[in-house]
């Protein structure tokens, strides 16, 4: 899903979380402006009535920019099923 569609749908109205839970945030400077986050998320709802669950990894990219942060990229991943 690219950046518009996955910013669409997290705006839809049809689109309900009954549950989300972050976890095991861990932040890296990468650079003196740049912070890689990385963090586990689980999350469950519905989607234009048809229920869904989602476990994953999920990473963002942060730069200091104008002196706030900004997110300028972001990436999930699918937990491994074990």
């Amino acid at each position: 899903m690219g950046r518009a569609a996955s910013e669409a749908s997290a705006m839809d109205a049809q689109v309900r979380f009954d549950q989300c839970a972050l976890s095991g945030f861990e932040v890296r400077f990468v650079a003196q402006n740049a912070a890689l986050v990385t963090y586990r998320v689980k999350a469950a709802g519905l989607d234009h009535g048809k229920a869904f669950r989602l476990d994953s990894y999920a990473s963002s990219l942060w730069m200091k920019r104008n002196g706030g942060w900004l997110n300028v990229f972001y990436q999930a991943a699918p937990a491994s099923k074990r």
